[in-house]
């Protein structure tokens, strides 16, 4: 793992997969709560309005 960051660091390349991390992810957590949240969301709220 740290021969890799070594390389990774060395080729320039570290700094710009760091930034582009958090990006995906919070893409990802956008896509996965646009299409399965929504749809979750509206199940919970529906099963607590009927308690």
């Amino acid at each position: 793992m740290l021969a890799t960051a070594g390389r990774l660091w060395s080729g320039g390349t570290l700094a710009l997969d760091i930034e582009t991390s958090p990006w995906r992810a919070a893409q990802g957590f956008a896509l996965g709560e646009a299409f399965i949240g929504g749809t979750v969301g509206v199940g919970v709220s529906a099963d607590v309005d009927r308690v």
